[in-house]
């Protein structure tokens, strides 16, 4: 199983991102590190893990305001390859972030995050060329349930949206409960991705969220899992780059 260390950005600096409360968010601290910009905040994990695939999630951009498109082709021509979520949630989003992703020299993987998204249709719109340009999808849960705007969708139960994804012929899905990042708590959707991963084989599944140490990560992958997204434990060392290498 990999796992993709996380790059939480805000106003051009990596911030520590609790529960989905962006409001509460801080500055990331490091051992050995003076600025957490996201580039030395990507070096630190090199560094330490080996680890050079990362997720860059754009606190700003899916709030709305500018997307920091400098800092991901600074990672890229670092050598980084992006997992990017940067609040796309249209058709029109998707072909810009699509066009200067192009420009860089990295394998960037562009997400679409369920929170992102406004309404059905643009959701209708969008899902075909997720499937078609390799995209992924993450299904964002807040506490188990759905974290969308999209009143339709608010009591759908998350299942329902894997089948969605699915049939729309997306082969990469996020499965991420906000309520549990940060807080050290285990992995929060745990027993989705089982289900998921039993109804969907040959679906590329990521979780994360609340791990604490090398055994969530193998829970995780026991649970199906071929990725999984960390920040806060190795942040705090709590995984060593060897255990990292028995996944």
């Amino acid at each position: 199983m990999k796992v993709f260390p996380v790059l939480d950005l805000r106003h051009g600096v990596c911030v520590r991102a609790v529960a989905g409360d962006r409001d509460v968010s801080r500055p990331v601290t490091l051992t050995g590190l003076a600025e957490p910009t996201p580039l030395a905040v990507a070096r630190w994990y090199r560094e330490r893990y080996g680890l050079a695939e990362l997720y860059v999630a754009d606190l700003s951009a899916i709030a709305g305001e500018t997307a920091a498109r400098e800092a991901y082709a600074e990672l890229e021509r670092d050598g980084f390859n992006l997992w990017l979520d940067a609040g796309i949630g249209s058709l029109p989003q998707w072909r810009r972030e699509r066009a200067a992703g192009s420009e860089g020299s990295g394998q960037r993987v562009l997400v679409v995050g369920l929170e992102s998204l406004a309404s059905v249709q643009e959701w209708e719109l969008l899902a075909p060329a997720v499937a078609a340009e390799g995209g992924c999808f993450s299904l964002d849960l807040r506490h188990g349930k759905l974290w969308t705007k999209v009143a339709e969708w608010a009591e759908w139960p998350p299942e329902r949206f894997v089948d969605v994804v699915a049939a729309a012929g997306i082969g990469r899905l996020i499965v991420l409960d906000v309520g549990a990042v940060g807080v050290a708590a285990g992995p929060g959707a745990l027993e989705l991705c089982c289900r998921c991963a039993e109804r969907y084989p040959k679906l590329e599944l990521v979780s994360g969220g609340g791990v604490r140490g090398i055994d969530d990560l193998r829970r995780l992958r026991d649970a199906g899992c071929s990725a999984a997204l960390v920040a806060t434990a190795l942040q705090g060392q709590r995984i060593t780059r060897e255990e990292l290498s028995s996944l």
